[in-house]
């Protein structure tokens, strides 16, 4: 049986930015993908 994780997120970290992604359900079926970064 295949395992399904139905939201997750990440981090990618470096010196000057960090970058988050996040992955949820969309309505209907289907992923949302959200993408935020801070950095210089």
């Amino acid at each position: 049986m295949d395992v399904v994780v139905e939201r997750c997120a990440g981090l990618d970290v470096h010196k000057d930015t960090v970058v988050a992604c996040v992955r949820v359900p969309a309505p209907g079926g289907g992923r949302r993908r959200a993408l935020r970064g801070l950095g210089r």
